[in-house]
């Protein structure tokens, strides 16, 4: 075709003759000569990669998490995106097994109490190492959010056994609370009443 239509989202590379132009195509509507050059089209909105992975924590549990990263391609790098990788979609190749890394890098740094306790503390680092990670391939990462962890069976119900016996521990405090100022509230009517307390 002798005309591409770069829309508002979408920047342009231009080719003459198979190779790569310096040009960045802005929106609009372009012509060249047919057959002689043309263009390819990258996305520059923001869009989600999802990824899951199973990590082992620093006690020696799995998880598995479930990421979800806003990220975008940054339209200056586009030239060092051609060059270098050739498209959209081969970085994108490149840069989910990154933030599988990510994910199970940090994981290993905590505990798998701690990444219950210390959830945003988690998140946080996750979203460090993967910028740090990915920002070379011409990437910008917008945030990073946690979508599911889940654990073992075995550590799952771990966790709901600890649960229910803290539970009962302090439904017991409780009725030993309740019981307590039910005799003090006796004892003070009985004073009120000039009662002796042998009698209660």
């Amino acid at each position: 075709s002798a005309c591409t239509v770069i829309d508002p989202g979408e920047r342009g590379v231009r080719y003459n003759f198979g190779s790569a132009s310096n040009d960045i195509l802005q929106p609009g509507m372009h012509f060249w000569f047919p057959f002689v050059a043309g263009a390819q089209k990258f996305d520059v909105q923001v869009a989600s990669l999802n990824s899951r992975s199973s990590s082992g924590t620093k006690d020696q549990q799995e998880v598995t998490t479930s990421v979800t990263v806003n990220v975008q391609i940054d339209e200056t790098q586009i030239m060092n995106i051609v060059k270098n990788y050739g498209g959209r979609q081969q970085v994108v190749n490149r840069v989910l097994p990154l933030i599988q890394e990510s994910v199970n890098a940090t994981i290993s740094k905590f505990s798998a109490e701690e990444i219950l306790t210390r959830r945003s503390e988690v998140k946080s680092e996750i979203e460090k190492l993967i910028k740090e990670q990915i920002s070379k391939y011409g990437v910008i990462v917008h945030d990073v959010s946690l979508k599911d962890m889940q654990y073992s069976k075995e550590y799952s119900d771990a966790i709901e056994r600890k649960q229910i016996a803290e539970q009962k521990a302090k439904q017991s405090e409780y009725e030993t609370q309740r019981v307590t100022q039910e005799a003090k509230a006796a004892i003070e009517k009985a004073k009120s009443m000039n009662v002796p307390n042998d009698n209660i």
